[in-house]
């Protein structure tokens, strides 16, 4: 199907109420706004790789999607109105176009809302999501209007669940709530609405609970000291277990993706009450944050995208600068991309050799979580910087053993790698199972190319003699 067939299918919405003069299949839809009522608009990005893994089903896509661009609108207090998808795809697959269509109408049957219209084109997987809601006039909460002797409020479940499952994609052990977190975040509209009218001043938690809140005191009138209580902070369960309590906290206050909402509320408001009490505003010479009576600075405390040029460099360095992002047999193809390398390294001695084994075993541990966390599996695919590894253990050590020419030393060391690789005998196949994390990932490779090296090594010995 072309990308009208598609759009007409899956994502066109019956139906549509009075207020909807021009729907779906126009230039542009045109509708109705209630006397009495401004509107709020925003729009947010869905990049795959980006904000969510590479490989996403259609239908969790349009769910992480869809719930990131509501939160917006609940932390203006506004009532969700309508809706408009641009949705761009690598290759119009029909079945994953159709679960996200699906996705999209309960979720406007769920909020009440009205799909009225979009766009489908070719590119990169990504939805950028229009979304747009009403408020009685002057009543939409903003950003700027923080004061001194205002209480900082948090309105959602917990914080920290979707960052630790940004662990569980890395490799750590899987936790049903952190998942939840992750993928159906709950937007607060009700606690916006709520808040319309007694706020001070409002925002989404999605960059961070302390970006965030960087946010609300630059935008205020004066300038402010944010006194933060870390006891207060509502840690989503099974953090604190998992990582100990301050990994914990630093999760629940820079992770982000929470989709809470951060409000400030004057001094013994009822509202307060309602939802999580983490520390209160006071005049300051500049804008700060303090968490239990120390300021915080420094790289740990920033927010989400704060350190991304250093993950974008795990995530290259985990899928072998590209070479494992092939369609079709990545492993193999792969494994050819570290084929400069390792023949450059025949020509080092055997001590720079050793050396370089361990240098690609530690590039492989700090890559891996990362490549991981982008792609949607602890092992996926497309990270071989482990078969790298694995490749110059048994090219090497031939090299240190055979001493054959570089060709035939490269070919053999290759085709046995990848034999080794994907057949997997014990204990290789033990490796994969049994061995948890990115060590895991590395060490089922790296004895498929020990298996290279001593079998290959023992016969040219044999024949020898």
């Amino acid at each position: 199907m072309n990308e009208f067939e598609l759009i007409q299918r899956y994502l066109v919405q019956p139906n549509p109420p009075e207020s909807v003069r021009v729907g779906n299949g126009d230039d542009c839809a045109v509708f109705a706004v209630n006397p009495g009522y401004e509107l709020c608009i925003s729009i947010d990005a869905t990049i795959a790789g980006r904000h969510v893994p590479l490989v996403t089903p259609g239908a969790l896509f349009a769910e992480r999607a869809l719930r990131r661009a509501l939160s917006d609108l609940a932390a203006c207090g506004a009532t969700p109105k309508y809706l408009l998808i641009s949705l761009t795809s690598d290759d119009f697959e029909p079945t994953w176009i159709g679960h996200f269509g699906e996705t999209v109408h309960r979720f406007c049957a769920d909020w009440q809302m009205t799909l009225l219209g979009g766009d489908l084109s070719r590119g990169p997987t990504a939805a950028h999501i229009t979304v747009l809601g009403e408020v009685p006039a002057g009543q939409a909460i903003r950003r700027g209007g923080a004061r001194a002797g205002d209480q900082i409020v948090f309105f959602g479940p917990d914080c920290g669940g979707a960052r630790a499952y940004l662990e569980v994609l890395a490799g750590h052990q899987d936790v049903a709530l952190w998942q939840a977190r992750y993928w159906y975040p709950e937007p607060q509209i009700r606690c916006g609405l709520q808040l319309r009218g007694q706020a001070t001043a409002c925002i989404d938690v999605s960059d961070g609970l302390l970006q965030d809140l960087q946010h609300l005191l630059e935008a205020a009138s004066e300038p402010l000291r944010a006194a933060l209580s870390g006891a207060h902070v509502p840690l989503c369960a099974g953090l604190v277990e998992a990582f100990g309590r301050d990994q914990a906290l630093q999760m629940a206050l820079t992770g982000g993706d929470d989709y809470g909402l951060l409000a400030t509320l004057p001094d013994q408001h009822p509202m307060i009450a309602k939802g999580h009490w983490l520390g209160q505003l006071t005049s300051a010479d500049s804008p700060h944050i303090e968490l239990d009576g120390e300021l915080l600075s420094g790289p740990e405390w920033a927010g989400w995208g704060s350190q991304s040029m250093k993950s974008t460099l795990q995530y290259w360095v985990a899928v072998g600068f590209g070479s494992g992002l092939t369609a079709k047999a990545p492993g193999t193809f792969g494994t050819l991309g570290a084929l400069p390398l390792v023949w450059w390294g025949l020509s080092w001695s055997f001590p720079l050799q050793v050396l370089g084994i361990v240098a690609l075993c530690l590039l492989a541990r700090w890559s891996i979580p990362e490549g991981g966390r982008r792609l949607g599996e602890p092992d996926h695919g497309s990270i071989v910087i482990d078969e790298w590894a694995g490749f110059a253990l048994a090219a090497w050590g031939l090299d240190s053993w055979v001493g054959w020419p570089v060709w035939s030393l490269l070919a053999v060391a290759f085709v046995g790698f990848r034999i080794f690789d994907i057949a997997k005998p014990w204990p290789v196949s033990w490796a994969e199972r049994s061995i948890p994390g990115p060590w895991g990932v590395l060490a089922d490779d790296l004895l498929a190319g020990l298996y290279v090296l001593l079998l290959v090594g023992l016969s040219a010995m044999i024949w020898h003699l």
